[in-house]
């Protein structure tokens, strides 16, 4: 059995935003050998779980999967507009009525009524099969400079967080201090600071798929990467990426050194995730959205009294454990219904029961289909709603997932098929995100044709409405992207 943890420890807790998980030095990963050294240290001193993975590969989706303790279809969290209700018990409350001084700073983003017009109306008019652009990314930059604080508002919320600490450090009660960065969240843009600490020689290019599937394939239309794909330019994103994650790697380790500076450290918990990955040219795609490894894959180090130090967890966890695993430390009790397990036992070395099995879902823009995937040891399967086919894959023989088996080996899709509609049904599910999607659109539609705005509104929408300039010339919306709209509408959720 486990040993108690401390009595009411502090909590650390650090969440960046669109960071793959196997991209860190302590993971093996040539390019940030010498790029993240918070994150290494974090990981050499507590556990570092190896096969960490988002419920949901996008914001206030995954944000609300992790802070209520359960999956998409149980908290119906379905897209960056539809978040879970501000009043609804998770981790921040639960924590706060157990008596710790509460310190949030930075991105939370799991409630709902956020995010931009774009994001709400892709979402709700994904399987009306637009076939049409929804971003439009800024090339990758580097600043001719060595500024070290390249994303000033992710610093700005780091030192909140210290001068909280000062603020708080005197405290008899125990605290729980988030911080939420927007790194290594795209636009791909760095200094030389950061860029110098990448190993470029060890980028390597992503391989091509060997296969081609629809929903993918209008994915990409949707993400809609005008940077070109040649050697150059992937080489060139992938590395302002990484050094992306070099720079929130030094927030990190910032924070960490000013919790012990303060002598908090001995009685305190460290908690480094993130809420999903980044494409980051895999697949010729960026941005998350998918269950491609590089987009579901996430960091999980843990660090604290009591954790054993280096150890490594191959089982593959979600962040739906976060939930239970940190009332479990805390010794609160609560009468959430969660979805996920503690993984306390395993942070002490004590192994576990619990499968090596994993799920995750998508409803969200840019994809015409509802997506959920199950990992079961080496093997992924992911399936697709609308009666799209399943891709499969052996991770072990596969890792960049260029090789689809699905037909290959019809027996062991069928059974990863069942396991995973055991954990949630994907076509019901989907019928039901359609028809929430078709009665948020016509409400939002009739407001915007009342005020005389609608077409001009869905024209900047499909145009990537939120990185579109001044001098960007906006398409006029047709005639035949309003009919397939309209025979959207007309449908019964389920006949797309």
């Amino acid at each position: 059995m486990p040993v108690n943890f401390t009595a009411k420890p502090n909590i650390v807790f650090i969440e960046t935003d669109s960071m793959d998980g196997r991209a860190y030095g302590a993971m093996g990963f040539g390019p940030l050998k010498n790029g993240t050294p918070a994150f290494d240290a974090m990981a050499a001193s507590g556990v570092m779980f190896e096969n960490m993975y988002s419920n949901n590969p996008i914001c206030v989706c995954s944000r609300a999967s992790m802070i209520c303790g359960q999956y998409t279809h149980n908290c119906h969290a379905w897209n960056n507009y539809k978040g879970i209700p501000e009043s609804q018990k998770n981790i921040f409350t639960e924590f706060g009525a157990s008596g710790y001084n509460m310190g949030i700073f930075g991105k939370t983003d799991y409630v709902s009524g956020q995010h931009s017009q774009r994001a709400r109306v892709t979402a709700w008019l994904r399987t009306a099969d637009l076939h049409l652009p929804e971003y439009r990314e800024s090339a990758p930059e580097v600043l001719d400079n060595y500024e070290k604080r390249v994303r000033t508002g992710d610093w700005k919320k780091m030192d909140d967080c210290v001068r909280w600490l000062d603020q708080n450090s005197k405290s008899e009660k125990p605290f729980f201090l988030y911080l939420g960065l927007n790194l290594p969240h795209p636009e791909f843009r760095t200094s030389k600071y950061y860029l110098e600490k990448i190993d470029r020689d060890k980028i390597e290019i992503p391989p091509a798929d060997t296969y081609k599937h629809p929903v993918m394939e209008y994915q990409k239309i949707s993400k809609n990467w005008t940077h070109g794909f040649d050697p150059e330019n992937v080489k060139k994103t992938r590395a302002v990426y990484y050094s992306m994650i070099a720079e929130a790697d030094a927030i990190t380790g910032e924070l960490i050194e000013a919790v012990k500076q303060r002598g908090l450290d001995k009685n305190t918990f460290f908690i480094y995730t993130s809420d999903h990955g980044e494409m980051a040219m895999e697949h010729g795609q960026f941005y998350k959205s998918n269950m491609y490894e590089p987009a579901v894959r996430v960091p999980l180090i843990i660090a604290g009294p009591n954790v054993k130090a280096g150890l490594r967890i191959k089982r593959a966890v979600s962040l739906v454990d976060i939930f239970p695993t940190l009332v479990s430390m805390a010794d609160i009790k609560t009468g959430v219904k969660l979805d996920g397990h503690s993984l306390t036992p395993e942070m002490q070395g004590y192994g576990s029961e619990l499968p090596d099995c994993v799920f995750s879902e998508y409803h969200e823009c840019s994809v015409n289909a509802s997506t959920s995937m199950i990992r079961e040891g080496d093997w992924k399967l992911i399936a697709f709603a609308r009666g799209f086919p399943p891709l499969l894959f052996n991770l072990k023989e596969d890792p960049w997932e260029t090789r689809d088996l699905a037909a290959l080996l019809p027996e062991k899709t069928a059974a990863m098929k069942k396991k995973l509609y055991q954990i949630s049904d994907l076509d019901m599910v989907g019928k039901l995100v359609e028809e929430n999607g078709q009665d948020c659109f016509r409400v939002w539609r009739d407001e915007q044709k009342t005020a005389g705005t609608y077409e001009k509104t869905m024209a900047r929408i499909y145009a990537g409405w939120d990185h579109i300039g001044g001098d960007d010339k906006i398409p006029v919306w047709s005639d035949a992207n309003e009919k397939k709209i309209i025979g959207w509408l007309e449908k019964m959720p389920g006949e797309f």
